[in-house]
């Protein structure tokens, strides 16, 4: 059994995470362009249009994601939007096969990911190809 918990935080829950939240978004923005507003994020959090989810070491928080879903012609994709945290090396593994569960709960078709050409490395190991930049991986 791995010692992270992925979890995702429910809307009526995200006023404990706010500074966490604006805390990794600011810091996403400030690493390039692309990235949402931290006021947009937290809108489409609490309207449930993104996601929030937490790696977890007991109680503290490893990293944090923020997913969203988004139609592709007669699939859907759960893309992550954002991904920060410590130590990625020890629970990489284990928030992959997490999103995998969700997305296939959740009736997706692929795993995408948008961000900077270093996570086509990060990623590669997990079965993501490349496409331009974007990072992407069929539901199994």
């Amino acid at each position: 059994m791995s010692r992270y918990q992925i979890t995702g935080v429910k809307a009526e829950n995200l006023q404990y995470a706010y500074a966490h939240i604006k805390g990794v978004i600011e810091t996403v923005r400030d690493k390039g362009p692309g990235c949402p507003s931290f006021e947009k994020v937290y809108r489409s959090l609490k309207d449930k249009t993104m996601q929030l989810m937490l790696v977890l070491e007991g109680t503290e928080i490893k990293a944090t994601a923020i997913t969203e879903f988004e139609p592709d012609g007669e699939n859907r994709i759960l893309r992550v939007v954002t991904l920060q945290g410590d130590g990625m090396n020890h629970w990489l593994d284990d928030f992959v096969a997490a999103i995998e569960r969700y997305a296939k709960s959740e009736s997706c078709s692929h795993i995408e990911i948008i961000g900077r050409k270093g996570w086509q490395k990060v990623f590669k190991q997990n079965g993501f190809q490349t496409e331009a930049v974007i990072i992407r991986r069929l539901v199994q």
